[in-house]
């Protein structure tokens, strides 16, 4: 699908070069409480300077690309986001 739009082969590309600018990575959520993601969003970007892309549930085999703001974080998921350098999970759910 990435040859459907000019440039989308190269961004990711991009996302997945972790030696040059911004970069796709993942966390797995360790905590107790559930998250709800926009306030997990709005703290990736606002405090962080990171976007978060995914999530995947625990044993599945796939990501919610792009997640409403209405859904959650489990203990045990795993977010995906994109940022210039891996963060530390405990920074990604501390807020």
């Amino acid at each position: 699908r990435s040859t459907l739009d000019p440039g989308s082969a190269l961004l990711h590309k991009q996302l997945l070069d972790s030696t040059d600018g911004m970069t796709q990575y993942s966390a797995t959520y360790n905590g107790t409480e559930t998250l709800n993601f926009q306030k997990l969003f709005e703290h990736l970007k606002y405090q962080l300077n990171a976007t978060a892309i995914g999530i995947r549930a625990t044993d599945s085999e796939t990501i919610t690309i792009n997640p409403s703001f209405s859904c959650s974080l489990h203990p045990g998921e795993s977010l995906f986001y994109i940022a210039e350098c891996r963060l530390d999970d405990t920074l990604c759910f501390d807020f």
